[in-house]
């Protein structure tokens, strides 16, 4: 979410034309339909673009990387997650990039305030208003080597991780409810792990005890709607970090329905630490997610922080 404050800035984003990254995959092929319905209202507004559709993992941001101005992905939180990665950056600068969500979560483009019609968006575009946030980067070690990568909406560690791969293997629904379902169905193999958390942050330290995850957040819903960061805002420098310690599935299936309230954060074993940088080192490791997708089955050392570029959106 924006500071309904932060001002706008107008003007031209960028004369090379628009290139439209269309996973055409996402949402079980709403990408697709959702890309077409793009291509029509850019014609329509008379606005130069060239629509690239991608063909599996990894090339919408290898596409992001040969994008000679702006980018409007249409897809979910992992195309927004490839195309982030694949954008170079220009000084301190990434961007400028616009949303068309089409897949189950769609949580940065709703965090974000994207509009939901492609002809929403086009007249966006057209009026050339401009916002930039903040960009998360997560450092992570899985015992062969150490990687580097870009974050939109969240990265987190543990039960998160399983919850993803549950939901990836569930043909419906979509949104909310996806994400509820593969959370029952990843209880039965949820592992809290002992882990030691390093953050220069405000407030108490989250509880003793084994780790169920830790979600690093730059916006305040993930996982389709649920609000794991009520207070998180894009771009105010700072990650609001979701510390939960679990040790049961009766415990973590009522945390859940606190979660769905938004009342988790009145549970001691739930607590938020917002900060600039934080390192995660579990005694034994844990899979790792970012943006909707799981990125890594063993992690063994996690820092999260904010980049040194910022994103510029086209809003």
């Amino acid at each position: 979410m924006l500071r309904r404050a932060m001002p706008c800035d107008p003007g031209p984003v960028n004369a090379q034309p628009l290139w439209v990254i269309a996973n055409p995959r996402a949402g079980r092929g709403r990408g697709a339909r959702r890309g077409e319905r793009l291509a029509a209202a850019l014609r329509a507004a008379r606005m130069p673009f060239e629509l690239r559709r991608t063909d599996g993992p990894g090339h919408a941001q290898a596409l992001a990387s040969a994008a000679p101005g702006g980018v409007v992905a249409v897809g979910g939180d992992g195309t927004v997650h490839e195309v982030l990665n694949g954008l170079r950056p220009h000084g301190d600068r990434l961007g400028p990039l616009s949303v068309l969500a089409a897949g189950s979560g769609n949580d940065f483009a709703r965090n974000a305030g994207f509009p939901r019609a492609a002809s929403a968006l086009v007249a966006r575009l057209g009026a050339g208003t401009t916002r930039t946030i903040d960009v998360g980067v997560a450092t992570y070690d899985d015992g062969r080597a150490t990687h580097r990568r870009r974050f939109a909406n969240d990265a987190g560690i543990g039960f998160e991780a399983d919850v993803l791969a549950a939901a990836a293997g569930l043909r419906w629904p979509r949104g909310r409810l996806l994400y509820v379902l593969a959370t029952l169905r990843a209880l039965r193999r949820q592992r809290p792990v002992d882990c030691r958390v390093d953050a220069a942050a405000d407030g108490p330290p989250p509880a003793a005890g084994p780790l169920l995850f830790a979600s690093a957040c730059n916006g305040p819903r993930v996982g389709g709607g649920l609000p794991f960061a009520p207070a998180a805002r894009l771009d105010d420098g700072l990650l609001d970090l979701l510390c939960v310690r679990s040790t049961t599935p009766w415990a973590t299936f009522g945390l859940l329905l606190r979660l769905l309230a938004n009342r988790h954060l009145a549970d001691a074993r739930a607590r938020i630490l917002r900060c600039p940088r934080a390192v995660l080192t579990p005694a034994d490791p844990l899979p790792l997610a970012m943006d909707g997708e799981r990125i890594a089955d063993a992690v063994t050392r996690l820092e999260v922080g904010i980049a040194p570029e910022r994103l510029l959106l086209a809003i």
